[in-house]
């Protein structure tokens, strides 16, 4: 069959989109494509570390051993035993972790649906534990979590959580799902709110209960979000190194993939840590292949564009078959809604209004106070280790394992002694501002261009571009920083620059998982644009760039913005490429610092002072969080919803 022939304005539409894809395709293929096949390439041998016996001497060197790195998980029982641990690990955390925190969050997501007017310092009080930076995170539990910390005095029970056993996998399990499920939650929520209520009245009418509406409308209506959400939850998980490892360091009982193989290239056994990344990767690439086939993600966004061609309306008519039979009093002038059919001829308007009557009947203030103890129980579920971080912050720096849940008496030394001179904490504030600043701006130079074109413009590979750009997202880091850091040190004779210690070396890994975030969630807003904008713009003498700059781009502002926060929130609280990268005092990270900090015997932990600065790092993501916060939670809904 012959292509079809564009004409001379498709050509040209076409040419344009190439050339704004271009530069993502520069800096994609230099911060993740490059490095991928470096890692590829390091696999492949193994650095020398003992004595040579034709030579007598030490050998460091590097030898060619094929697949050697990846059957050694098989065959050599030391090496073998510290693999399949931290696989297993990986994955209990990522199953168990990822099943109670989608139950937690539809959960928290259907109580607050309920209880709409106290949305809004519902949706900002959800949002701290997302803000939090996860290393900050891991310290405040290992706080909570000390022999004589507040757990064990809750629970009435001397438990050494951070020791080896069930119980340090369980603390690494608490802390991931506190943080986590209310992000389930936020984007559960967002799916919810698009489901129009009539749908439930008329179920009603028909006599459907509770349980029959959620099963049948609420769950299927919403899968399509639930099913995104959880995927790229699951990614995430399976990527863990910064909980576990500020929790309980390199604990066997917490060491996941992505930790063994950092520990790896930390002790110049490259080529083993590569082949452990790339396990890792593959591993990662069967779960995307799981969901996307068998259970039918849409990452990207291409069954919405399917039901506007079929003319169906937005996602409140999207009907699902897998919800079971149909009863059949609810069959005649159909109306499909998830796996049930709305008889819409047969429930006129008088009966849902009579629902809806009985609906405010004093009955059902009980449902109403349920709803808000609910909703309270939500905020103490986000807002509690939290609040413990404060306190702890506010003691006496000699009180740092109090147990008191008020402060007594109240104390700011710990946050003088944050910025004593050993600590260098002034300076990584500035330098987290400056890496996380410059990431954001080369990121909405790149990905807004990009974004743009593909979402508005018509050109040939279109879904292969934009599958290329979001797989980009679902690398693990380790597998772009081992080779990285053996490069950056000089180890390849090609690059004879030192880039340790300095901010390129965490800036250009940090925009291979920013860059495509970026890309998808401005996809999103620019398709929620009228396409006859541009046709009028270029009807009164525009050019494409003209109507994208004059007109497309001013209208796109919030949506940019909220792209920006997104964006610098996740270059703030990255962790593991700047505590590979830096080991020095000048580029140091906040996160970092943090998690550096000693006490005065240099062995004892000032948990009051790692509070404190915990604190100081949080509390300027809050107040962004909170200001922007519908802005925020759109932005991280935008690529599940359109």
């Amino acid at each position: 069959m012959s292509r079809k022939k564009l004409s001379g304005e498709e050509r040209q539409e076409e040419r344009f989109a190439y050339l704004l894809l271009l530069p993502t395709f520069i800096v994609l293929a230099v911060v993740v494509g490059f490095p991928l096949v470096l890692s590829l390439w390091q696999s492949l041998f193994r650095t020398g570390s003992g004595i040579n016996p034709e030579t007598g001497l030490v050998d460091k060197g590097d030898s060619f051993v094929g697949l050697g790195n990846y059957t050694q998980v098989f065959s050599n029982p030391d090496v073998s035993s510290q693999f399949w641990n931290a696989f297993w690990n990986t994955t209990f955390f990522t199953v168990i972790g990822v099943l109670i925190e989608t139950v937690l969050g539809v959960l928290m997501a259907l109580i607050m649906v309920r209880g709409m007017r106290g949305l809004g310092w519902v949706r900002a009080g959800i949002l701290v534990p997302w803000a939090i930076p996860t290393i900050v995170s891991a310290l405040m539990w290992k706080l909570i979590f000390n022999a004589d910390g507040v757990a064990n005095k809750l629970i009435g029970s001397q438990i050494l959580w951070t020791t080896e056993g069930w119980q340090a996998k369980a603390a690494v399990l608490i802390a991931d799902i506190w943080k986590t499920a209310p992000y389930i939650g936020l984007l559960t929520l967002a799916g919810l709110q698009t489901i129009d209520t009539q749908v439930y009245e008329a179920a009603k009418v028909d006599g459907s209960n509770a349980w029959q509406s959620f099963w049948r409308i609420t769950l299927p209506l919403v899968k399509p979000v639930l099913i995104v959400a959880v995927l790229f939850r699951t990614l995430d998980a399976m990527r863990m190194f910064d909980l576990p490892y500020g929790l309980l360091g390199m604990l066997d009982s917490g060491k996941t993939l992505s930790m063994l193989s950092w520990y790896q290239a930390g002790q110049s056994r490259y080529g083993e840590a590569a082949a452990y990344s790339l396990y890792l990767f593959a591993y990662i690439c069967l779960i995307v292949l799981v969901f996307v086939r068998v259970l039918g993600a849409d990452i990207m966004g291409t069954q919405n564009g399917k039901d506007k061609k079929r003319g169906r309306r937005g996602r409140k008519a999207v009907a699902s078959s897998e919800a079971g039979p149909v009863p059949d009093r609810w069959r005649g002038g159909r109306r499909q809604c998830g796996g049930c059919v709305m008889s819409t001829q047969s429930v006129p308007v008088d009966q849902i209004d009579q629902v809806r009557r009985r609906a405010r009947r004093p009955s059902q203030v009980a449902g109403k106070v349920l709803t808000w103890i609910g909703i309270i129980m939500i905020m103490v579920y986000c807002l509690a280790p939290f609040y413990w971080m404060i306190v702890s912050s506010l003691r006496l720096p000699s009180m740092g394992l109090d147990t008191g849940f008020i402060p007594d008496p109240v104390s700011f030394d710990n946050f003088k002694a944050v910025f004593q001179g050993k600590n260098h904490f002034g300076r990584a504030l500035i330098n987290s501002l400056i890496v996380a600043g410059v990431t954001t701006a080369l990121v909405l130079l790149v990905g807004t261009v990009a974004a743009y074109a593909m979402a508005r413009l018509r050109f040939r590979g279109k879904p292969v571009v934009l599958f290329a750009i979001i797989s980009t997202s679902m690398f693990p880091v380790v597998t772009l920083i081992v080779p990285l850091l053996r490069l950056f040190t000089g180890g390849y004779p090609f690059f004879p620059f030192d880039w340790i210690n300095t901010y390129q070396a965490m800036i250009l890994p940090s925009i291979s998982f920013a860059l495509p975030l970026a890309v998808w969630t401005l996809n999103a807003y620019f398709r929620q644009l009228p396409h006859e904008l541009e046709e009028s713009a270029m009807v009164d003498g525009a050019t494409r760039a003209q109507a994208f700059r004059r007109v497309i781009l001013p209208l796109a502002a919030p949506g940019v913005f909220t792209t920006a926060i997104i964006t610098f929130i996740a270059a703030w609280n990255e962790f593991l490429i700047a505590l590979t990268m830096v080991n020095d005092n000048i580029h140091m990270t906040a996160n970092v610092a943090i998690s550096k900090f000693t006490g005065v015997s240099g062995y004892d932990t000032p948990y009051g002072t790692i509070m404190a600065a915990g604190v100081i790092v949080t509390v300027p993501l809050l107040i962004v969080v909170l200001i922007f916060q519908r802005r925020i939670v759109g932005g991280l809904a935008a690529g599940s919803l359109k």
